[in-house]
């Protein structure tokens, strides 16, 4: 997901690379994390987007197709990834950010910098990308002998 905002700023708005990890540390760090393009705010921003949203939505995935013994049909696999996507866009961004920010920071300060047709982008690249590289993958794991 964290590519698909990287992306989705460099090529739709022409922001710089590191401007999407910026503003994931802001979430926490305040709009200080702005000015500061170290290394230190980097990787708080990306370990707030991995330890926190990503691992939920992943999980949330893994409930929905993890369980089956044979592979998804890939429309299956492809549905469900844009499900859980338009669900964490929904409440995340429309429904948890502003007020947890708002009482943060006295701002939705995702909302002031991330125009809404790049969240939407954003997660449906994410939603995408997740239900075909799990068809595939599952499709590779149940071809591949098992060598135990």
């Amino acid at each position: 997901m964290v590519l698909c905002l990287v992306a989705a700023y460099r090529f739709l708005l022409g922001a710089d690379w590191g401007f999407p990890l910026r503003l994931l540390a802001a979430l926490v760090l305040g709009a200080e994390a702005f000015e500061r393009p170290d290394l230190r705010t980097l990787l708080v921003g990306y370990l707030v987007h991995q330890l926190g949203p990503v691992a939920l939505w992943a999980r949330l995935f893994g409930l929905l197709l993890g369980f089956r013994k044979a592979p998804p049909p890939m429309g299956l696999s492809l549905a469900v990834g844009l499900a859980v996507a338009l669900v964490a866009l929904v409440l995340d961004v429309y429904l948890l950010l502003p007020p947890v920010l708002s009482m943060m920071h006295g701002a939705n300060i995702w909302a002031e910098n991330v125009p809404r047709a790049v969240a939407w982008v954003a997660h449906g690249v994410y939603g995408g990308v997740l239900g075909v590289a799990y068809g595939l993958l599952a499709r590779v794991r149940t071809e591949v002998p098992n060598l135990d």
